[in-house]
């Protein structure tokens, strides 16, 4: 939580160093998507297979991410920032329950399926975490918008939280690039086609600290 809350006001050059003043800092809203994050935080220990080790810890932080920049864009389309979080961090929940099947079936092996076998995979995880918010009963509109990211591919209406999610991952996906130097953090097609705010939102998706305290 202390890291959170310092998180949140990393421009500001003032330190948080207890609970009470990170509760503060961070509201009540943000106790709510603290709590809701570690809820979701994939479990990687020792006994993880392969995948689960090599690739939860990059798709969580990506979910985080989007997460934010989800909440981040949603005032402006109307919708709650709340159920826009929820969207950002659940989008993955297919995917990652995926790995541990594929640490079951491939074991140490590294070459598992083809690549039309990982093409496929991201639409089937799809349905997978809208199932999950299904079954954790999130308002209907975080299963729809997650199905709906096929949809847009198609050229297909979705709705604005459909749209808010496809901004969200676009941007927490380009941070992450930049950051690791494969394309270019200045380069101002990045925001090609978004709304103002899109640009606002990426410069504030700095990497996100642990939130397990």
């Amino acid at each position: 939580m202390i890291r959170l809350a310092n998180h949140a006001i990393h421009h500001s050059g003032q330190g948080i160093s207890s609970v009470e003043h990170a509760i503060m800092v961070i509201g009540q809203e943000g106790l709510r998507q603290l709590i809701t994050t570690v809820a979701f935080r994939p479990i990687i220990n020792l006994n993880s297979g392969y995948y689960t080790k090599l690739l939860a810890p990059r798709i969580w932080e990506q979910s985080e991410r989007c997460a934010v920049a989800a909440r981040m864009l949603a005032p402006p389309e109307g919708i709650e920032p709340f159920d826009a979080f929820l969207t950002g961090l659940v989008q993955n929940a297919g995917l990652l329950a995926t790995l541990r099947v594929m640490d079951q079936i491939g074991g140490e092996s590294r070459a598992l399926g083809s690549a039309l076998f990982c093409a496929r995979l991201q639409g089937a995880t799809r349905q997978i975490a809208a199932g999950v918010a299904q079954e954790w009963h999130f308002p209907p509109s975080v299963a729809e918008a997650i199905l709906e990211q096929e949809l847009m591919r198609r050229g297909s209406a979705i709705s604005p939280l459909g749209r808010v999610l496809a901004r969200a991952d676009y941007l927490s996906k380009a941070r992450i690039m930049a950051e690791q130097g494969q394309i270019a953090e200045d380069d101002p097609s990045l925001f090609d086609g978004l709304p103002p705010e899109a640009q606002r939102c990426y410069a504030s998706l700095h990497a996100i600290p642990e939130a397990d305290t």
